[in-house]
This record gives C-alpha cells, structure tokens and sequence, in this order.
C-alpha cells in the first residue's frame, strides 16, 4: 500500500486543483451584480453535475483509508449499533452519529449531530459548523467547533464597489479551502506528515538545502521541458507535482508548529488534524504582519518544500533505487 501513497498524494493534489478550479468558475459566473438589486447564486445544472461527478470521484477512491472514513460533498450516517475502528472526517456535508467511532471526528462546512446512543472515544473538532449533541451522547475527548460561519450568507449582499470587504471574504474562505484540503490530507497521510516533521525536526540544514536548491532548479528544469518534444507533454505533470510538493510541505511545518504548542501547554494529541490546524491558524495569522509575514512565507517555503523533496513526500523511501552490482 505504501507504493501507492505518492501517486493518491499527487491524485488529491490534482482533484483539488479541478475542485477549486469548478469552484473559482462557478463564483465567477455567479458575480452578475447589480447596483440597486443583488439575486442569490443558483448552480446551474452542468455546474450541479460537475460537482456531484468531483464527489463522487474522491469518494470513491478515498472513502475508506486507513480503516478511517472519508466523506466530501456527501452526508454521512452512522446507525445505532455500527463501529468505526479509526477517524471520521467530512467535506462540505453534514455528519450524524449514532454509533460508536474509537478515533477522532472532523467535520469541516458542516454539521454534527450525535445522537443518544452516539460514542465517541477521540476528540471532536467542527469547523464552519455547529455540534448538535442529544441526550445520553458520550464523547470522551474534548470538543471543539467554531459555528456556523454566518459571513458567508451575506456575501450575496455585498456590491462590487466594496473590493475591501471581499478581499478579506476572499482570504477568509481561501483560508477555510486550505485547512478542509489540510484535513483531508492529515487524514488521509497522518504516518507521513509525522515522519517527514520528524525529518525536518532532526535535520532543519538538510531540508533548508534540499528546498534552496530545489527552488533554484525549477525554471531550468521548465526551460528544459519547454524545448524538448517529450517535455511539453510533462509539463502538466510538473507542475501538479510543484504544487504538491509545497502544499505537502507547508502542511508538515504547520503540523510541527503546532505540535510544539500544544506541547508547551501541557497537552498531548496523538491525532494529526489538530495541529495542522493550529498551525496554518498561526502562519496566517503572522503572515498579517508587514515585512515579517513576507519572511514567515519564505522560510515555510524553503523548509517545507525541502522536506518534501528530501522525504519524498514522508515516505523515507530515495528517489532512485541504487542498484548495486554484487560481488
């Protein structure tokens, strides 16, 4: 299975990227303003099936990992008497229990409901949402959710005249897109988010070089696909694997940043989500700052980049296979 963890890796990185390219197309067609009326958004119906096939594709490839549950665009319903042995994690739908999950829930632009016969032996975290919690409903972790994100409803009110406010409403739900794609892939890869910040924690030189040099070799490597027949075609390809490799990168700093203040409060999670979130929380919240914000950019970069090329995505595994002749 651990072969194929690079090539899913690459696979989400690329579902994404359509996701967020539907996304950016959908809001484009959807920004028809008017100065004295504002009509709310409806999705066409070949918008409707593009994003119901996008599902349906993540769903069925990752929808059970690792004995987790995966679910993107989808409700989800534990019944009274199932058993999840792992974590819970859902998209952009809503989740009820009333089950028992031995790991963790997550539930990112939607809503939890336990019912009474729900148990839930890890820790609760809802994102863009609220936890509905019926009587006799156990959770042994601890809970947290930020409710419902009541900004959002009112972006269909705001005019075109207002570039401030939707430059901040931009970043904000950029910031939620980033931390649902984190989720997603801490859930997915949590041994290899822990190994390549274990890399990064024992060797900071080593992955500040391997991303220096990394950095320094990508436009030469992109005038070499440029002219060469064979090259253009890979170019695509190139390029997923760049933005994967800084997504993965900027995800394993942000888990090690937030790993080392949960730890400075005393506290300890064995769960990968929560400090990848806490982590992306403070990165952007430093980025805010002029000059220093710039810098913090820089540094995430260069250390996170590095570290996905040298662990190869939190494999550990070397690029190339050295075959050595046998004496």
């Amino acid at each position: 299975m651990k072969k194929n963890l690079f090539i899913n890796f690459i696979l989400i990185t690329f579902t994404a990227l359509l996701a967020i390219a539907s996304i950016l197309g959908m809001a484009t067609s959807s920004l028809k303003l008017n100065n004295s009326t504002s009509q709310p958004y409806q999705l066409t119906k070949s918008n409707k099936k593009r994003s119901q096939h996008l599902y349906k594709l993540i769903n069925a490839k990752f929808s059970k990992a690792n004995g987790n549950i995966i679910k993107v665009g989808e409700n989800f319903h534990l019944q009274a008497g199932k058993l999840i042995k792992g974590d819970l994690t859902v998209i952009a739908a809503n989740a009820k229990v009333d089950g028992e999950i031995t790991g963790d829930i997550v539930v990112v632009g939607g809503n939890l409901h336990l019912g009474k016969h729900a148990q839930v032996n890890g820790d609760i975290n809802v994102i863009g949402g609220e936890i509905k919690r019926a009587d006799g409903a156990i959770v042994l972790g601890s809970e947290f959710s930020t409710g419902k994100l009541a900004f959002l409803s009112f972006l269909r009110h705001l005019k075109a005249e207002n570039l401030l406010i939707w430059l901040i409403a931009a970043r904000i739900i950029s910031l939620i897109g980033f931390i649902a794609l984190a989720i997603l892939v801490a859930a997915l890869f949590p041994d290899q988010v822990k190994l390549a910040s274990d890399k990064l924690e024992k060797n900071y030189g080593n992955s500040l070089l391997w991303g220096a040099v990394g950095l320094l070799l990508i436009f030469p490597t992109f005038v070499l696909l440029i002219f060469s027949i064979i090259g253009i075609l890979l170019i695509p390809v190139f390029i997923i694997f760049l933005i994967a490799a800084f997504w993965f990168g900027w995800y394993v700093v942000s888990f090690l940043i937030g790993k080392r203040i949960i730890e400075a409060t005393g506290r300890q999670t064995e769960s990968v989500i929560p400090p990848v979130v806490l982590g992306i929380l403070v990165i952007s919240a430093t980025r805010l700052v002029p000059l220093i914000g710039s810098l913090t950019a820089l540094t995430v970069i260069l250390f996170g980049f590095g570290t996905a090329l040298s662990s190869k995505f939190g494999t550990g595994k070397p690029w190339f296979k050295k075959n050595l002749a046998k004496q």
